[in-house]
């Protein structure tokens, strides 16, 4: 499946959503709404609302998939939306609000899109799903051989996970507090959380890394630090199922006691991104909806993720997240509900004024993530696609072509996105990937501004003596004017 998502074939587009279980804020209907609607509007060119509630998000994604699906047919290709992993959903068992990911996909896909799921056997189909779903028909069903390799490192890391929960101590503690957590701790994190020695417990996470931990970079940061997951669900599993109630009790307890400990400092500069990130999903889990609204409220905790990832963004799909929350309980909390409602304003009018040139100012000083984050924070949307267009400009002065061309399909005004995406056309022409230029081109949805684009590739194909493929490139140019002066040249 991540194959098929990275390397898909000529002619598919692949809009990839991967269920993780043992990542926090990875595994629900929330985390694959948010991501796919991301993809889905840099296709179809339609911006999304600034603020958008779970019912929203489910309109707009039926939405917008038909519509990614017509455009990509105009442009000659397939769209495919991917699906991994759809035992690992954890949306299925939250409480009364639960609701499963296959049950949004779509039982009658529109024309041009084609829908691959994968998945396990068990636990079977989420009772949310219709009787006449497909994902009900068991012809749909194609078996996958395991993998020799996959099942010798499953066995190895299952026999690890064994010797190091047998020996109890400070092995057991890690395993329990990443299961508890929901995985992104680092080794400085949980030396903290035990109070043992880094040297020791890297000692235990650096001898299995690979096979029963597995380790990230961290997103908002440039820290060296690693950030260490149980590789496999099933690993998880078993984590859980030797852990006394106790035992992960006094786990939980420990991690809202160093949250504590950091919210006492005012969150300082070296504040763990677990407890900016993935602190929330833990308490998700358990439905503790004080320390919610004392976490995503506290206003020098949002100044500190505003520092770190270069936005807002993050905080205020943080407060919608616990206001729906609270929506669905049988007995709201209004003074919370009302807390957020202040908190969530105060975000929106500091993110009102913030110059459009500011996010390319961080692309020249060598910080294109705090650059992105600060672009997609700009309430606006003239305002902030404009911002996006100069952080573009600004990544290809750089020589940063794949990240420019990631931010300028997040553009949703279809004019200043073609407009990135031919300065980027314009710069894989001078670079002389003519294959990526011609790609990039055709997924411009201004009819007019595309033909701009593939004229210029075309141009560039005559020029490389590719005569073959610039007269099939000029088929896709719809405009008389630009067709006629591609195929004259």
């Amino acid at each position: 499946m991540a194959t098929l998502a990275l390397h898909p074939p000529a002619g598919v587009r692949v809009v990839p959503f991967f269920i993780t279980a043992r990542w926090a804020g990875q595994s629900d209907r929330a985390a694959f709404l948010e991501t796919v609607l991301t993809q889905l509007s840099e296709i179809t060119g339609q911006p999304l609302p600034d603020v958008l509630t779970e019912s929203n998000r489910q309109q707009w994604f039926l939405q917008l998939l038909g519509e990614a699906a017509q455009t990509c047919s105009a442009h000659g290709f397939r769209l495919v939306l991917l699906v991994d992993g759809l035992d690992e959903d954890r949306g299925v068992t939250r409480g009364a609000d639960g609701h499963s990911i296959a049950a949004l996909l779509p039982g009658r896909p529109p024309p041009g899109l084609k829908v691959v799921v994968a998945g396990r056997p068990n636990p079977p189909v989420p009772a949310d799903v219709s009787d006449w779903h497909p994902l009900r028909d068991r012809r749909i069903v194609r078996k996958l051989k395991p993998s020799q390799w996959a099942v010798a490192m499953r066995d190895t890391a299952q026999r690890e996970l064994d010797g190091l929960l047998d020996s109890g101590g400070l092995a057991r503690d890690l395993l329990g507090l990443l299961v508890v957590a929901g995985g992104g701790l680092s080794g400085r994190d949980l030396a903290e959380l035990t109070g043992e020695p880094l040297g020791e417990v890297e000692r235990i996470l650096h001898t299995v890394t690979g096979r029963s931990f597995s380790g990230h970079n961290t997103q908002w940061t440039c820290s060296p630090d690693r950030l260490f997951v149980l590789a496999h669900e099933e690993l998880v599993r078993t984590v859980q199922r030797s852990m006394r109630y106790a035992e992960a009790i006094e786990h939980r307890e420990k991690i809202h006691a160093w949250a504590n400990s950091y919210q006492r400092q005012n969150w300082p500069a070296d504040t763990p991104e677990y407890l900016l990130r993935g602190y929330l999903s833990m308490l998700l889990a358990t439905g503790d909806v004080g320390r919610m609204r004392e976490t995503v409220t506290d206003w020098r905790r949002l100044d500190r993720m505003l520092d770190v990832s270069g936005g807002d963004a993050a905080a205020m799909a943080d407060i919608i997240t616990v206001q729906e929350y609270i929506r669905d309980q049988s007995e709201p909390d209004l003074a919370a509900s009302l807390h957020l409602a202040f908190t969530r304003h105060h975000l929106t009018r500091r993110n009102s004024n913030i110059p459009t040139n500011l996010p390319a100012a961080w692309v020249v000083l060598e910080n294109p993530n705090r650059a992105q984050a600060l672009a997609h924070s700009i309430t606006d949307p003239y305002e902030q696609a404009q911002a996006l267009v100069g952080v573009v400009e600004a990544l290809v002065q750089a020589g940063d072509l794949d990240r420019a061309e990631a931010t300028a399909h997040s553009i949703n005004d279809p004019y200043e996105r073609a407009r990135a995406v031919i300065g980027i056309g314009e710069a894989l022409v001078q670079a002389g990937d003519l294959d990526r230029a011609e790609s990039a081109a055709r997924f411009i949805t201004s009819p007019y501004e595309r033909a701009r684009a593939l004229a210029g590739v075309v141009e560039a194909l005559v020029q490389a003596g590719d005569l073959e493929r610039a007269e099939s490139a000029a088929r896709f140019i719809t405009s008389p004017y630009e067709r006629a002066r591609a195929l004259a040249g």
